[in-house]
C-alpha cells in the first residue's frame, strides 16, 4: 500500500471515530426528543409539528442504531469491530424495541394519551442510561486506539450531551405541565439545567479537558448561551413549584429546538472542523 493510501485509511478511521462518537451522542438526544414530542402532542402544544418531530426522531434512531452495528456509508460510519462495544448495542436495541413500538402507536394515531406518557418517559429514561454507557464506551475506545485524539472525543461528547440535554429539559417541563410526576420531573429538571450549565461554561472556557472553542464552534456557543439565557427563568419557575404556562410552553419548544439546532453546528464544528 503507498504512502498516500496508509494516508487516507488512518484519515477515513479517525474520521468514523469522530462520526460515531458524534451519531451515538445524537441518540442520547434522540430519546429524550421523542418522549418530549409526544409529551407535546399530549398537552396540544405545537401538536402538528411535535408529530412530525417525532417521526423524524424515531426514523433517525432506527438508522443510526444499526449504523453503528454494521456500518452506513451515508452516516460516514464503518462496521463496529469491539465486541464490548457490540454488547452495549445490543442492550440498547433490546431496550429501543418496545419503546419504538410505543412511538409507532403515538405515530399512527396521531396522539398521545396522557396516561401514557409515565411509561414513556421511564422507558425515555432507560434508553437513555444505556446510550449513555455505548457512548462513554466509545468515546473511551476510539481514544485509546488513537483514532481521535481524546481532548477532541471528550469534547465531542459534552458537546454532543448539550443537545440531549436541551431536549431532557423541555420533555421534565412538558411531564410538569402535563401532571406526571410533577416533582420527580422537577427534580429531575433541577439537575439537567445545572448539568447544562456547568457543561456550557467549560465548552465556552475551554477548561475541564475541553477543546479551546474558535471559529465556528465559538459563534455557536454564543448564540447557545442567549438562547439559553431566555429559556432559564422558565425553567428555575418551575422548579420552584410553578406551573409553566402555555405561553410559556409554546416559547419552550420552539426555544429549545432552536438551541438544539445551534449545538447541532457546535458538534459538527468539533467532529468535522480542526
Amino acid at each position: 500500500m503507498s504512502a498516500s493510501g496508509a494516508s487516507l485509511d488512518t484519515a477515513a478511521v479517525s474520521q468514523d471515530g469522530r462520526a460515531r462518537i458524534n451519531l451515538a451522542g445524537r441518540q442520547r438526544m434522540l430519546s429524550q426528543k421523542m418522549a418530549k414530542a409526544s409529551c407535546m402532542i399530549a398537552i396540544d402544544t405545537g401538536a402538528k409539528e411535535a408529530l412530525e418531530e417525532l417521526r423524524s426522531a424515531h426514523a433517525a434512531f432506527r438508522q443510526v442504531l444499526r449504523g453503528l452495528k454494521d456500518g452506513d456509508p451515508e452516516l460516514g460510519l464503518l462496521p463496529e469491530r469491539d465486541e464490548r462495544v457490540l454488547e452495549l448495542l445490543a442492550d440498547v436495541e433490546a431496550l429501543w424495541l418496545p419503546f419504538s413500538g410505543a412511538v409507532e402507536e403515538v405515530l399512527s394515531q396521531g396522539s398521545a394519551e396522557l396516561a401514557s406518557l409515565e411509561s414513556l418517559g421511564q422507558q425515555s429514561n432507560a434508553l437513555l442510561k444505556r446510550m449513555n454507557d455505548a457512548v462513554s464506551l466509545i468515546e473511551t475506545v476510539h481514544a485509546l486506539g488513537g483514532n481521535v485524539e481524546p481532548v477532541r472525543g471528550r469534547t465531542i461528547n459534552v458537546a454532543g450531551r448539550q443537545r440531549m440535554l436541551s431536549q431532557k429539559a423541555a420533555k421534565e417541563l412538558c411531564f410538569v405541565k402535563a401532571g406526571q410526576g410533577a416533582d420527580v420531573n422537577r427534580k429531575a429538571l433541577m439537575q439537567t439545567a445545572a448539568t447544562f450549565e456547568t457543561s456550557h461554561a467549560s465548552l465556552q472556557g475551554g477548561t475541564d479537558g475541553m477543546l479551546q472553542p474558535k471559529g465556528i464552534a465559538a459563534v455557536g456557543l454564543g448564540k447557545v448561551d442567549a438562547i439559553y439565557r431566555g429559556l432559564a427563568p422558565i425553567y428555575t419557575a418551575a422548579i420552584d413549584g410553578s406551573l409553566p404556562t402555555d405561553e410559556e410552553m409554546a416559547k419552550v419548544a420552539t426555544q429549545s429546538n432552536r438551541l438544539l439546532r445551534e449545538m447541532n453546528r457546535v458538534v459538527y464544528a468539533y467532529t468535522v472542523l480542526d
